[in-house]
């Protein structure tokens, strides 16, 4: 089956460097399909595939629309929260409604990655049963050779903690909660307790805001931020630290955080939007309250969890499942 991947980025090399486009790209192919990403209109149009798939609802309706106009299959996939009043508003907010609204009348299929998204889109469209009947969850990819695992062991006084996010602008800093994880390391530091976070993910004006509030703190020789790395280093760090730390205000999926959940180490999260699907009982979930992070009395607590965190590998292994390129090809392709 021939299958054009369509995503409105500027750089089509996006399509090899951000991983759900990459890992969605692996899992039709290794299904059989030939898949052809693409930026453009008019290279959907000219390569009339049997099957689209589109992402991201505001920007898909065009091509959806000139794909279903030939009788072709449109699947339309990516997070909701574009869409959900309580993270938008105003005219930006009816226009990305509206447009996927436009995409659930002309899509056959919308795949929607977490629960939280799901909600969002069957509000949406909840005065019409059709389009209702077209929402179907299910998650990325995570992408872990089977052998990978960590040997994970705490020890008494340490805490090291990696994360990863795209700060590229310091409004998605803070959405991941990069600035809480400062704080929590620093509230950890305040106690006596040797904790360190080190970043990874493309740096801009996020990082810098993340220095500045970490020199604030007096933590900035307990921050590292290394940069984009490549997937064998990323499994270098996911495997040597002590947790990882995703303490979004909102999240979609949570990729990084399912990987680190899979590797077998404590991901300590905020339960927000697709965390509760990614990690489930898997993980630590923390207060959002950042003044807790700086309470002697909490941060005791918290030292107490975590040093009796054990992972649960039958979850684990079901997880990984669920996870598997497999599962992706059928839920886009079903």
């Amino acid at each position: 089956m021939r299958v054009s991947l369509y995503a409105h980025v500027d750089d089509s090399s996006l399509f090899r460097i951000i991983g759900f486009y990459r890992d969605d790209i692996a899992a039709l192919s290794l299904g059989g399909h030939a898949v052809s990403p693409t930026n453009s209109v008019f290279q959907v149009v000219r390569s009339n595939p049997d099957v689209l798939i589109g992402y991201f609802y505001s920007y898909s309706l065009i091509p959806a629309i000139l794909t279903k106009l030939r009788g072709r299959r449109v699947v339309l996939t990516g997070g909701a929260d574009s869409i959900a009043p309580g993270l938008s508003n105003g005219r930006a907010l009816r226009f990305r409604q509206f447009s996927a609204i436009g995409c659930a009348i002309f899509a056959d299929r919308v795949v929607v990655p977490c629960e939280s998204d799901e909600a969002h889109f069957r509000a949406l469209v909840a005065r019409s049963s059709h389009l209702s009947k077209k929402i179907h969850r299910a998650p990325h990819v995570v992408n872990l050779p089977s052998t990978a695992a960590a040997k994970w062991s705490p020890q008494p006084g340490r805490f090291s903690a990696f994360t990863i996010c795209w700060m590229g602008t310091v409004a998605n800093a803070i959405r991941k909660g990069v600035d809480r994880a400062v704080m929590l390391i620093a509230g950890l530091a305040a106690s006596g307790t040797d904790a360190t976070l080190t970043i990874a993910g493309v740096g801009g004006p996020g990082w810098v805001h993340i220095q500045e509030l970490a020199k604030s703190l007096g933590v900035q020789s307990r921050i590292e931020f290394v940069g984009c790395v490549s997937e064998a280093k990323k499994l270098e760090y996911l495997q040597s630290s002590d947790a990882y730390l995703q303490l979004s205000r909102h999240e979609g999926f949570g990729v990084a955080a399912a990987e680190a959940l899979c590797i077998g180490i404590p991901v300590v999260h905020t339960g927000k939007g697709g965390l509760r699907d990614a990690i489930g009982d898997g993980g630590i979930v923390v207060s959002d309250d950042v003044d807790d992070y700086f309470d002697p009395t909490w941060i005791s607590r918290f030292l107490d969890t975590y040093s009796s965190f054990t992972p649960d590998w039958s979850l684990i292994c079901q997880k990984r499942d669920e996870f598997s390129f497999a599962s992706r090809c059928r839920a886009l392709l079903q």
